[in-house]
């Protein structure tokens, strides 16, 4: 009876997997559509302002920039590398490099609000009367700039709680090597967050 139930209880879990990939599956979908969307509306108006873009692209602190793609491409390894300690049955230092990818997150999110704080102190933010004075090309810009490095700081912080959930589970034996599903999406997850970085990144930083 108790091998019965083993099987049935393995069973179930497999269908849970499947149903959550099969969730995570629709959900890189939506995001795919999403950003998809944002960049095609970029793409419209940096064709009818290409001048402007290329202009007020300069007024970006680069260098910040730059250094939160490090950060960020650094912080995606980790998580990597944690999933494949995980794996090996190294537990702590999987749980090391989780606390390391999320600190590195941190340090991303304080250098974009830190980007953001210099621009929103000038009135250059959405809502603002003092950019609603301004051309539409540097109205367009500023707006696209906030609106896309908004949702990848969303998604970011998503990403921070969902890898702190992770971490307790870890700490606690719920998540072991034999079954690391549950970190295996979140670095799916995190990664691709990553590579949508990178090309918001050159499209604000580096077009000039």
């Amino acid at each position: 009876m108790s091998q019965i139930n083993q099987l049935v209880s393995e069973s179930d879990i497999k269908k849970e997997d499947n149903t959550l990939r099969k969730k995570i599956l629709l959900f890189f979908i939506s995001e795919l559509l999403l950003f998809g969307g944002w960049f095609v509306v970029y793409a419209i108006y940096k064709n009818q302002f290409a001048t402007e873009f290329n202009y007020y692209s300069l007024k970006l602190n680069t260098t910040l920039g730059t250094l939160n793609t490090v950060i960020l491409i650094s912080s995606g390894l980790l998580v990597s590398l944690s999933l494949t300690s995980l794996k090996k049955e190294n537990k702590f230092l999987s749980e090391i490099l989780i606390v390391l990818a999320e600190t590195f997150a941190l340090m991303f999110l304080v250098n974009l609000f830190f980007e953001w704080g210099v621009k929103i102190s000038a009135g250059l933010y959405p809502t603002s009367e003092i950019l609603a004075a301004k051309g539409s090309g540097e109205v367009l810009f500023y707006y696209l700039y906030f609106i896309m490095t908004g949702i990848m700081a969303l998604h970011l912080i998503l990403g921070i709680i969902v890898l702190a959930n992770i971490l307790i589970q870890i700490f606690k034996d719920k998540i072991l090597s034999s079954d690391p599903n549950k970190l295996d999406d979140a670095n799916m997850y995190w990664n691709f967050t990553v590579l949508i970085w990178l090309f918001v990144f050159p499209l604000f930083y580096l077009i000039q």
